[in-house]
């Protein structure tokens, strides 16, 4: 589905709304089942050798894509193709992720 999604906006991005929102839900549906997965896997015990603190900082960092994803949905009515910039911002959340679960 991911090429399928980055193959539209990148063709129809620019001049089209419904290319946005289905590469951006594509996007929101991956992060969120990131996060689904590593939450059963730390909820069933399939996690070994990790402490706490990286488990929190992991399930963060799940969260990440899929609440830039909301807010490029919340920009594309408004700004099209541009609204996918917002990814850019993911290394900064990441980094400020880091900040805060120093490991």
């Amino acid at each position: 589905m991911i090429p399928f999604s980055t193959e539209m906006v990148s063709e129809y991005g620019a001049s089209y709304f419904t290319a946005n929102i289905i590469f951006q839900v594509n996007q929101l549906l991956v992060g969120t089942l990131s996060y689904i997965n590593w939450d059963y896997s730390v909820k069933k015990g399939l996690v070994d050798d990790v402490d706490a603190r990286r488990i929190k900082f992991i399930r963060a960092n799940s969260l990440i894509l899929p609440t830039c994803s909301i807010m490029a949905m919340s920009l594309s009515p408004y700004l099209y193709a541009w609204s996918n910039l917002i990814f850019f911002t993911i290394p900064v959340f990441k980094r400020l992720l880091e900040k805060r679960y120093i490991f």
